[in-house]
C-alpha cells in the first residue's frame, strides 16, 4: 500500500479502516478497480505530470503530459485540471441518470462483477477470491460480506446426574487418619484446624453424649409431633454435658482435609445426670470417661476455637453433614453459644441454625432412607458402600464423621446424582 500514488490516498484509508485483511489476489482486484475510477476522473489518464522535471523525456503520444526536450528548453509546462462537476448534474454513462458516480452506479457494479466472475472461470488460479461477495453502493468499492450463519443452540447443562468432583474416588483415597485432641496438643491442633478450614467445603460433625434422661411418657417417638419431639431434645441437651466431639472436613474435590476428636473434661460421672447404658456402650467402643475428666479440654476452649477456625464464617458456602442429626447439632449450638439453654420452640431452633451453620445442613440418614437398597445404621451403610474406618480412633466421634462424610459425597454424585436439595435443613430425629 505504501507504493501507491498519492491518488490512491483516499483507498488506502479504507482499507486501513476494514477490520478483515486482504489477500494479494484481493488488494489486485480492488487496486484494478480504484484504477478504472480515478482514470475516468482525470480525463483517461492517470500517471499524469503537473511540472517538468530535469531529464524527464515526455512521451509525445501522451496528451497528459508536456512537450519539450530532456535539458528543460521547451514549451512551458502545462498544468492539467480535473473539471468538478456537481454529482447532481453528472449524467451516468452506465443508466443514463443522474444523481451519482460511476463507482455508486449499481448497474455498473453489477456488469464489473459479471467481468470478474467470468475472469474467474478463465483463470482458475485466480480464482481464489470470492466471487460470492456482493457489493454494496452505499459503502462504494469496498465489499460487504454475507451476515454470519446463524448461532448454533445454545449448549444445554443437565443438573442431573451430576458428575463427581475429580479426586473422590473412595476407593482410591488414602484411609483418614484421626487425630485426637487434648489439653496438652490443643494449642497445637486447634491452629491446624484453622489453617486446613479456609480450604474446607465440606464439615462432618458428630457429638458423644451421656445418653438420654427425658422421654416423651405415654407416646411413642414415631407419632409425637414435630414441637412434640423438639422439647424432648431441648430437655436433654439443657440438662447434659456432652462428651467429645469429632470433627472431619473436605474440600471442594472431596478430597479429605483432616479429622479432629475434642475430648472435653467438663462432664463429671458422679455429679452430672447421665444414662449408665449409655456410658458402658461407649466405654466399650474405647471411650474413657474418667480419663476426659484429667486430660481433657474445658467446652469454653473448644468454642473459641470453633469461633475463631472460620468454619463459621458464611461466605464460605459450606455444607454442615451430620447422621442422625437433631442432637448432633443441638449439641454444637449448646457448645457455640457458651452453654445457652436452646430456643423455646422449633421456629427458634431453625433460625439459630441457619444463623450459626447457614442453609446447607444436611443429614445422611435421611438421604440413605431415599436409597432403598441402604441399611441402617451410619456404620452398616459405610461397610456396605465399601469405605475403610479411619485410623487413630476408628469407632468415636471422629470417626463417624469421617464415614458421615464418606457416604454423604456417595449418595450425592452416586446413588441421588447430585439432587440432594429436597433434603436441606432437614434433621432426622426432629422432622
Amino acid at each position: 500500500m505504501a507504493s501507491l500514488p498519492k491518488e490512491f490516498e483516499t483507498f488506502v484509508v479504507n482499507y486501513n479502516m476494514q477490520p478483515e485483511t486482504w489477500d494479494i489476489e484481493k488488494v489486485i482486484a480492488m487496486c484494478t478497480q480504484e484504477e478504472e475510477r480515478i482514470t475516468a476522473l482525470h480525463g483517461g489518464s492517470l500517471n499524469y505530470v503537473k511540472e517538468k522535471k530535469k531529464g524527464f523525456l515526455p512521451n509525445k503520444g501522451s496528451p497528459s503530459k508536456p512537450q519539450g526536450n530532456g535539458n528543460g528548453n521547451g514549451k512551458a509546462p502545462v498544468h492539467y485540471q480535473h473539471r468538478h462537476i456537481p454529482v447532481d448534474r453528472e449524467t451516468g454513462v452506465h443508466c443514463k441518470e443522474k444523481g451519482h458516480y460511476k463507482k455508486d452506479c449499481p448497474v455498473f457494479l453489477k456488469t464489473f462483477m459479471a467481468k470478474r466472475g467470468n475472469s474467474s472461470a478463465q483463470h482458475p488460479a485466480r480464482g481464489s477470491i470470492d466471487r460470492s461477495i456482493c457489493m454494496n453502493p452505499a459503502a462504494g468499492m469496498f465489499p460487504m460480506f454475507p451476515p454470519p450463519p446463524p448461532p448454533e443452540m445454545p449448549f444445554s447443562y443437565h443438573t442431573f446426574p451430576a458428575p463427581p468432583p475429580p479426586f473422590y474416588f473412595h476407593n482410591a483415597a488414602p484411609v483418614p487418619v484421626v487425630c485426637s485432641v487434648w489439653a496438652s496438643n490443643f494449642r497445637d491442633e486447634s491452629h491446624n484446624l484453622r489453617r486446613m478450614a479456609w480450604n474446607a467445603r465440606y464439615v462432618a460433625v458428630n457429638v458423644q453424649y451421656p445418653g438420654l434422661v427425658h422421654h416423651h411418657a405415654g407416646k411413642d417417638h414415631n407419632v409425637l409431633t414435630v414441637e412434640e419431639r423438639y422439647s424432648v431434645v431441648k430437655a436433654n441437651v439443657d440438662t447434659l454435658k456432652p462428651l467429645q466431639v469429632g470433627v472431619a472436613l473436605r474440600d471442594a474435590d472431596g478430597r479429605h482435609l483432616g479429622a479432629w476428636e475434642f475430648n472435653l473434661r467438663d462432664f463429671c460421672r458422679l455429679a452430672d445426670p447421665c444414662d449408665g447404658n449409655s456410658l458402658k456402650y461407649l466405654d466399650d467402643r474405647g471411650l474413657n470417661v474418667d480419663e476426659l475428666r484429667v486430660r481433657g479440654l474445658s467446652a469454653k476452649m473448644l468454642r473459641e476455637a470453633l469461633l475463631c477456625s472460620g468454619l463459621l464464617d458464611a461466605r464460605g458456602g459450606r455444607s454442615w453433614i451430620v447422621y442422625a442429626g437433631a442432637y448432633h447439632v443441638s449439641y454444637l449450638l449448646k457448645l457455640l453459644t457458651g452453654g445457652a439453654p436452646l430456643p423455646e420452640d422449633m421456629a427458634g431452633f431453625v433460625d439459630a441454625v441457619r444463623s450459626y451453620l447457614g442453609d446447607q445442613v444436611y443429614d445422611v440418614a435421611r438421604m440413605a432412607a431415599d436409597c432403598p437398597a441402604m441399611p441402617l445404621g451410619l456404620e452398616r451403610i459405610t461397610a456396605h458402600l465399601g469405605f475403610q474406618s479411619p485410623l487413630g480412633s476408628p469407632c468415636l466421634a471422629a470417626a463417624a464423621g469421617v464415614h458421615a462424610l464418606q457416604v454423604f459425597m456417595r449418595l450425592k454424585y452416586g446413588e441421588l446424582g447430585g439432587d440432594v436439595e429436597r433434603h436441606q435443613g432437614l434433621l432426622q430425629g426432629l422432622h
